[in-house]
């Protein structure tokens, strides 16, 4: 693959779109999208913060694998406190 970025993925889809098709509300989508990038597994940049760069691909990869774990069957489900 020449010239493409392999840590940098640009959104085709709005927000809401991404909703719709999830079943989502876009507030939802937001504070998901918001609270990856104030964990520093993504950063939002672009208009409309469509572009999605990876700044650092072990993080990410550690935190799919956390996620996964925890949707693991038997695994007992995590409630936030606030």
């Amino acid at each position: 693959m020449r010239g493409l970025r392999t840590d940098q993925i640009t959104l085709r889809l709005i927000h809401a779109e991404i909703g719709d098709r999830l079943g989502m509300k876009l507030e939802t989508i937001c504070r998901a999208m918001s609270r990856r990038a104030r964990d520093n597994v993504v950063r939002l940049a672009g208009r409309g913060r469509r572009d999605v760069q990876i700044p650092d691909v072990g993080a990410l990869r550690a935190f799919i694998q956390r996620r996964r774990a925890a949707r693991s069957p038997g695994s007992q489900p995590r409630h936030r406190g606030r």
